[in-house]
């Protein structure tokens, strides 16, 4: 009779442990995450394109103007805040729906 119940028992631990092992096989794919913070060109930091103390306010809202992620922008005195309109990658926080960039100067 224990034989049965220690059969009993291995199954669900086999099946348990083949899911895992699956799940662990399955690769990660990050590259939409790394095209935003790591764009060609663009060495770290840098965010969208835009690097802290090195872009100016002006190519920072053209960069943000023709991202096509962005519904309104803010330009207020030590930063730019931006809307997000709902195109943008499904890796931004979609509810925060507002985002900041404070600017060095």
């Amino acid at each position: 009779m224990p034989r049965v119940y220690l059969c009993l028992a291995i199954l669900p631990i086999l099946l348990f442990t083949a899911g895992q092992m699956l799940i662990h096989a399955q690769s990660y794919d990050d590259h939409e995450l790394r095209q935003l913070l790591l764009p060609n060109g663009c060495p770290a930091p840098c965010f969208m394109g835009i690097r802290p103390g090195v872009t100016t306010v002006e190519e920072t809202l053209k960069l943000l103007e023709e991202s096509g992620w962005v519904d309104q922008i803010e330009n207020q005195t030590l930063s730019i805040s931006w809307s997000w309109n709902g195109k943008q990658p499904r890796f931004i926080d979609v509810y925060n729906d507002r985002a900041s960039i404070f600017l060095v100067c």
